[in-house]
């Protein structure tokens, strides 16, 4: 994260970690029922899709006034399959 103030990272950070149990019960379900034929995306692409789409939703809305420059911007749905980012066990802290 550059060019982000500590005490703003660590709001994205917590924030991050609380959503991403949300989140991830969502995205499995997505994943089962739709993405993975539709968009032929691994359960890994799917959830790293999510996460991904989570953290572009606090930089570029939620936190928008304290982060001058994001680090993440939206990926859409059609590059689902493309994604190579991958939620681990440390991030749900």
């Amino acid at each position: 994260m550059r060019q982000m103030p500590t005490f703003v990272a660590l709001v994205l950070l917590f924030t991050r970690g609380f959503l991403l149990w949300l989140v991830i019960p969502y995205g499995f379900v997505a994943w089962l029922v739709y993405y993975w034929w539709a968009k032929s995306a691994s359960l890994g692409q799917c959830l790293g899709w999510f996460d991904i789409n989570l953290i572009a939703l606090l930089q570029l809305v939620v936190l928008k006034n304290f982060i001058p420059t994001p680090s993440v911007y939206w990926v859409p749905s059609k590059q689902m399959s493309t994604v190579n980012h991958r939620i681990r066990g440390y991030d749900l802290l």
